[in-house]
């Protein structure tokens, strides 16, 4: 959806969309990759008021539209050596036989692939490594993130009716009031701290479908330091690729 409005923020125009709901007590503002910026008020609000809201928080939405504005890395080119990332850590990537136990394994501080089809020149084939890769990579996520989210869950008193991870282009995750957690597989990429938080973070919207204090208090009961999880994040999440 594209935005439906604009605002004058520091001498330059940002165009956002609002969405309205008569639910909402309150302004809610969110920056996304692209950047887009997207704006959820009260139903009956009128625009100057929420205009306010916006101007006051003008320079924080700029600062947070130059960090999804930085350029995304390019993919990396899968050959011998190259540093995928890991659960926080850099891993070279090592291409050997593992003797059909798997196709792709991590330990020695390697991340090992057993390439299967070669090419015709003998090496193996970068596109069909990467959908192995990818395929290893969401099951691992899947495993950590589904653990991560109940370890949470029972801190919390929640149960989510089911912890899905795939492709988000735009999130990390989200979740909504049947109880359905969807998290990006990503993740699996980021130290653990930061996938924790976001774990926790939508586990919390279960208890609270909102961002209000209410909601980062709760947050703050279960990750503390919350605030740096979630601005290494915002700096580094364009780094997640492979």
């Amino acid at each position: 959806m594209t935005p439906t409005h604009t605002i004058l923020l520091e001498d330059r125009e940002v165009p956002y969309r609002l969405k309205r709901s008569p639910r909402r007590r309150t302004v809610g503002i969110t920056v996304l990759p692209g950047p887009l910026v997207e704006v959820s008020s009260p139903a009956r609000m009128a625009m100057p008021p929420l205009e306010a809201v916006l101007k006051a928080k003008g320079r924080w939405i700029l600062k947070q539209m130059a960090v999804f504005s930085a350029p995304v890395p390019p993919p990396l080119q899968l050959k011998e050596g190259a540093a995928l990332p890991f659960m926080g850590q850099r891993l070279p990537l090592k291409v050997c036989n593992l003797a059909g136990r798997q196709r792709v394994m991590a330990g020695n501080g390697k991340l090992w692939l057993d390439p299967g089809k070669t090419n015709l020149e003998g090496t193996f084939d970068p596109q069909a490594a990467r959908k192995t890769l990818e395929k290893w990579y969401k099951l691992q996520a899947q495993n950590t993130l589904e653990e991560r989210a109940y370890h949470f869950g029972r801190l919390l008193g929640v149960v989510p009716a089911k912890v899905r991870v795939k492709e988000q282009k735009r999130r990390w995750g989200s979740c909504n009031s049947k109880g359905m957690v969807y998290l990006n597989w990503r993740l699996i990429m980021a130290p653990p701290q930061v996938l924790d938080y976001v774990v926790a973070h939508e586990l919390c919207h279960l208890k609270e479908m909102n961002h209000s204090p209410r909601f980062w208090d709760l947050v703050a009961s279960v990750v503390p330091d919350w605030k740096t999880h979630r601005s290494w994040l915002k700096l580094h999440g364009n780094s997640l690729v492979w």
